[in-house]
């Protein structure tokens, strides 16, 4: 149609109506275009689950290689809310030092270094992580932390609790030699702000 109005000679002495048919069919054209161009496409995305089921009973780790527990606490998952930090939080600093913190305990999960992690976790976590540790025996895992990124998705207070969700992502090496894997968990930690300076406790791991 569009080549009929411009080789045809229809823009000879052009008029109000032809400006408006001209309008018309761009109009549709871009409705179709747009249509076809929204519809999602999965090919070749594995699935991600961002809502864990509430009350979930903890699971067992899903990756016997790495740090990774698959307790779930909250029911949050991956899913990001809107963020208000107080005065006092220096997320810039904070996420920081959480990668830093989230190589150690990787490095002393590999090495079965269980006296680091109990001083990272509450004694519930860890009481929970021991036991899976345990499976593993005594074999230091040859295991590499080849990138991590750390995100703020979740902050609340509660009865002089501060209660803080990081998602850690990011990818690892589980071997010489092996290929790198993608990993995706979310850290819940909790602190005390009754007590100056207090540290912050890792009470919950769940995979995002």
């Amino acid at each position: 149609m569009l080549a009929a109005l411009f080789f045809g000679g229809a823009f000879d002495g052009i008029q109000i109506m032809d400006v408006l048919i001209i309008a018309v069919i761009a109009f549709v054209l871009f409705k179709l275009f747009a249509r076809k161009s929204a519809q999602p496409s999965y090919a070749g995305h594995p699935r991600v689950d961002t809502e864990p089921a509430p009350h979930a009973e903890p699971q067992a780790r899903t990756n016997t290689q790495g740090f990774q527990s698959g307790f779930n606490w909250g029911g949050q998952g991956a899913e990001t809310e809107t963020v208000e930090l107080p005065s006092w939080f220096n997320e810039r600093a904070f996420l920081d030092g959480a990668k830093g913190h989230f190589g150690q305990l990787q490095l002393a999960w590999s090495q079965n270094d269980l006296p680091t992690i109990e001083s990272y976790c509450s004694t519930e976590l860890y009481q929970a992580l021991e036991t899976e540790r345990a499976k593993l025996g005594d074999a230091v895992l040859d295991n590499d932390l080849v990138s991590v990124l750390a995100e703020l998705i979740g902050y609340r207070e509660k009865d002089q609790q501060a209660q803080i969700s990081v998602l850690f992502s990011g990818w690892m090496r589980e071997g010489a030699g092996a290929q790198t894997t993608e990993f995706r968990e979310v850290w819940h930690l909790t602190r005390d702000l009754s007590e100056e300076g207090a540290d912050w406790f890792i009470v919950g791991i769940e995979q995002a």
